[in-house]
């Protein structure tokens, strides 16, 4: 069946007529004939001119079609296969339902089953319907749809209105006299308050019934974090939040293994709380913190993992054959990498380079360069770069040769500074150098205050590479006459760490003192400002996304492993928050102004019915001129004058 985005352009069809009309006035121009005298010419009477009829029948039928196929080809046409439209009496109805996980509570599902019946009885003529994971069509299959729908059956990932409210329109047949989009939800201001629509523009008329609008506060889970304890215990922290405007006693239970335990804790109203437990570290490897049913029952349970969170990868890139000062500092901060984790939470794994073009980069915390120098290829340097711009550490000590190390460092942008020479205790009657005092806006200041800074300050430097740092460089430890001995290039999201010592007795006694470890497992955290390391925790309806691997969709909450990961999935916070928008405001945003498509533009439901022709009806058209125009051409001259 031939249909049109724009049927009301065909008017233009009327214009048909000019083209007629202008034939008809158009008279032939007689031939102009030499005759040398007119006196032996008999006058004649001009006879009377019958009814006027077009003239050049041909190029009239061409111009009329070309005519017809460029109105035609505006008006959208398209070809709709016959199974394709619904059998419909020209009104057609389609109900977006609202099946995200706050649709499951206070009371709502009782209020959708009530709304749907009235609509099934008042609405005539096609029923389609849509919610956030299903669709269908205008007609018997939309009307058994909305007939069996079971409104308890809700899913517990947010919505996205915008996305529904696209498709929605989409379901409208070209053919409908009438369209009306029909909304139940419980417009959660949280799923709603960026949704818009031109349904007005479409001719499309909106009903709005909304659902839960008279609800409760709910109390919720907001989540649960965990840390290391003494005594190989780990601490646990269930956040909550009360947005029942009342006080609440609340019993939260912890639930690891087979055993469980319960905390009774006094929320105030509209305030968040938290409760504490203190279990085992390494007994336990699930856990499910749940508190007593209320308004919205999915926001009441909370799965995590006791697991220690995964190790952090650190790298060292391998030092050049015959370099035995590198392959000592490669041991020393290898040992004190280890060492200083041991006991930790957190681990690190140490592992050598694998820094290849073309493959995935591991999950990389740090590389550790010792020896810095021409060893390194211009490839390694990009990629070495490319770690740090995105969050990684780069720790560098000096190689044999200083100087070439900061010309490579320049060239390949990773830090500006001027060469000054290499300074040696030998210099100053064999004294060595010592480190100058740490101020409290010093990352390490806090760490190395009082008592504990004192093996620091005792440590010795014989030989370090002078130099002048130039840009935005943060000098953490420096000589006593201003010399800088650690500094900290920021990198896009990460940073450069350079050491102008090296960590061999030759150089330095740094790594022989108690100072070191704390001082290398501060720059692998970033100074405090390093995120926790922990599983992967997402929302129902998240995906994850591997290297090469199968993505990990969210489908219910609960504790799943995925690849070598342990992930938590649970019910989004945002679904939990009782608030919701008023119907007026959200009719105002589905008819004012705003963007329905990725390309700005109202997304009309025509457009992706049937197939388009008007690609086909503009060659016509351009085909049918260029004929008319070889018709109409001028004449040759020497033709006309034979």
């Amino acid at each position: 069946m031939l249909t049109f985005t724009y049927p009301w352009l065909l008017w233009g069809l009327a214009g048909l007529a000019l083209p007629v009309l202008a034939h008809m006035v158009h008279r032939h121009t007689t031939k102009r004939l030499s005759f040398p005298s007119l006196r032996f010419i008999r006058i004649s009477q001009i006879p009377r001119k019958g009814r006027s009829w077009p003239t050049d029948l041909l190029l009239l039928l061409l111009r009329l079609l070309l005519l017809a196929a460029a109105i035609i080809c505006v008006a959208g046409p398209r070809w709709l296969p016959q199974d394709a439209i619904p059998s419909v009496n020209g009104e057609e109805t389609i109900v977006f339902i609202d099946n995200s996980s706050s649709m499951g509570g206070w009371g709502i599902p009782a209020e959708v089953s009530d709304s749907l019946l009235k609509v099934i009885q008042e609405e005539e003529g096609g029923l389609g319907a849509i919610t956030f994971s299903d669709k269908t069509l205008p007609g018997e299959e939309g009307f058994a749809f909305l007939k069996g729908y079971d409104p308890t059956k809700t899913r517990q990932f947010k919505g996205n209105p915008q996305k529904a409210i696209n498709e929605a329109i989409s379901l409208f047949s070209p053919e409908g006299a009438s369209q009306k989009l029909i909304i139940i939800s419980d417009f959660q201001s949280s799923d709603w308050q960026l949704a818009s629509a031109q349904l007005d523009s479409l001719g499309i008329a909106l009903k709005l019934i909304p659902v839960g609008q008279k609800r409760g506060g709910n109390i919720s889970i907001l989540g649960v974090r965990t840390s290391p304890a003494a005594d190989e215990k780990i601490r646990i922290w269930v956040q909550l939040a009360n947005q029942t405007g009342e006080e609440q006693n609340l019993k939260v239970k912890l639930e690891a293994g087979s055993d469980e335990w319960i905390k009774e804790i006094a929320l105030k109203p509209d305030q968040n709380g938290q409760a504490q437990f203190l279990l085992p570290r390494d007994e336990y490897f699930k856990a499910k913190a749940s508190i007593g049913e209320d308004v919205y029952a999915p926001d009441n349970v909370y799965h995590f993992w006791l697991m220690a969170p995964p190790a952090r990868k650190v790298e060292f890139f391998l030092t050049p054959n015959g370099d035995k000062i590198g392959e000592e500092e490669a041991f020393f901060l290898r040992t004190a990498i280890i060492s200083a984790t041991a006991n930790e939470w957190q681990k690190y794994l140490v592992t050598h380079h694998s820094f290849k073009e073309n493959e995935d980069a591991p999950d990389r915390e740090a590389v550790f360069i010792p020896g810095f120098g021409k060893h390194l290829k211009k490839d390694d340097l990009s990629l070495i770069l490319d770690h740090a711009m995105s969050g990684g550490k780069v720790v560098v000590t000096p190689g044999s040769s200083p100087a070439e190390m900061l010309s490579i460092l320049r060239e390949n942008k990773f830090l500006e500074a001027d060469y000054r020479g290499l300074k040696e205790s030998s210099g100053r009657g064999m004294q060595p150098y010592r480190l100058a005092g740490l101020p409290e806006s010093n990352p390490l200041g806090r760490l190395f205050a009082g008592d504990a800074g004192k093996d620091l300050y005792l440590s010795q430097v014989h030989k370090f590479v002078a130099l002048r740092p130039r840009g935005e460089i943060r000098t953490i430890l420096s000589i006593e006459d201003g010399d800088p001995l650690l500094l900290q290039r920021p990198l896009g999201k990460g940073s450069l760490f350079l050491f102008t010592t090296r960590f061999h007795g030759t150089w330095s006694d740094l790594p022989l003192r108690n100072s070191f470890l704390p001082l290398v497992r501060e720059i692998l955290t970033g100074f405090g400002e390093q995120k926790d390391s922990k599983w992967p925790r997402i929302s129902v309806g998240d995906t994850l996304t591997g290297n090469g691997t199968e993505d990990f969709k969210g489908n219910e909450p609960g504790l799943f492993q995925w690849n070598d990961q342990l992930v938590a999935v649970n019910t989004p916070h945002e679904e939990s928050i009782p608030d919701v928008l008023d119907v007026e405001l959200i009719s105002e945003s589905l008819g004012a102004v705003g963007s329905l498509s990725s390309k700005g533009t109202p997304i009309s439901h025509e457009e992706n019915k049937g197939t388009p022709l008007g690609p086909w009806f503009a060659l016509l058209a351009m085909g049918l001129f260029l004929a008319e125009s070889f018709w109409v051409r001028p004449r040759d001259r020497h033709s006309n004058e034979d």
